[in-house]
């Protein structure tokens, strides 16, 4: 059977760095699935950055920052991205950067992390996939690539003026109830005024709670359950196991995110393979 033209993978991070960072991941880019396909990246709510290699060498560290909006990026066939997801809230504590200048940032990871620690970050990912050959994908590259990860982090990123922790279980409860949970008993649960949730939210992840939430909702729905559920998963089946009352508000929410149709959503995802999704 024939492959996907793409493959995105998720994989974890050590132990010593769970705290900073979601995951990692891989796209590989095998083929175009069609003449002038563009990716489109989903918004996740996170800091970004991310490796380009060809042929096994770095030809682009971009970093991509905090986002309600999709990003459509050119993609090279025979070039793998390994991307660092940062937590919402550490992102900009792991720069020292206001959560608000992050916003809808895109570029060079040099602009914000020196240039040096992007080239150490360069280093460490092509010396780790070095003696695996072409566009590997397997399980033992991803760990190999997780450690360089992880080694590289302690140095570059900066971990002495974390958020305040009531922000960060905050985030947790968001991520925990995939977004479903109202915002004002998300303010109860961590002890904050709504005032101060809103506030500290967004000042520590450029995002409002709102749109953090919609973003995890949607993206546990429609990837989680869409991409990784192949033809069966229908979009009423996939909107009744994630809370939706009606498809039209699951596609809805797709068409907020992502500026497109179900019938291109459907396109785009099976463009891809998803496998080893993380939450």
């Amino acid at each position: 059977m024939d492959l996907p033209p793409l493959a995105y993978a998720e994989f974890a991070p050590g132990a010593a760095v769970q705290d900073l960072v979601v995951n990692y991941w891989c796209v590989t880019v095998r083929a175009l699935p069609w003449p002038g396909f563009r990716h489109l990246v989903w918004p996740d709510g996170c800091v970004n950055v991310s490796v380009a290699l060809a042929d096994g060498h770095p030809v682009a560290t971009p970093l991509l920052g905090p986002r309600r909006e999709p990003l459509t990026v050119d993609v090279t066939p025979g070039v793998q991205y390994w991307g660092i997801r940062f937590r919402p809230e550490m992102g900009p504590a792991a720069l020292d950067r206001p959560a608000s200048s992050l916003r809808d940032q895109v570029g060079p990871a040099h602009h914000w992390f020196g240039v040096e620690p992007v080239a150490r970050l360069e280093r460490a990912v092509r010396d780790a996939l070095a003696p695996f050959g072409s566009l590997p994908t397997h399980d033992a590259v991803h760990d190999a690539v997780a450690l360089a990860l992880d080694r590289w982090l302690f140095d570059a990123a900066d971990t002495t003026h974390p958020p305040d922790a009531a922000i960060r279980d905050a985030v947790r409860v968001i991520v925990a109830t995939e977004g479903r949970l109202p915002i004002a008993d998300v303010a109860d649960v961590v002890g904050l005024s709504m005032r101060h949730l809103q506030r500290g939210f967004k000042d520590a992840v450029g995002l409002s709670p709102k749109e953090y939430a919609l973003i995890r909702r949607a993206r546990h729905s429609i990837l989680g359950g869409l991409a990784q559920g192949g033809a069966a998963a229908t979009a009423a089946r996939v909107a009744v196991e994630s809370g939706y009352a009606d498809p039209v508000y699951l596609m809805r929410d797709f068409e907020r995110l992502m500026h497109g149709t179900s019938v291109q959503l459907r396109q785009w995802l099976f463009a891809i393979e998803h496998s080893e999704l993380m939450r």
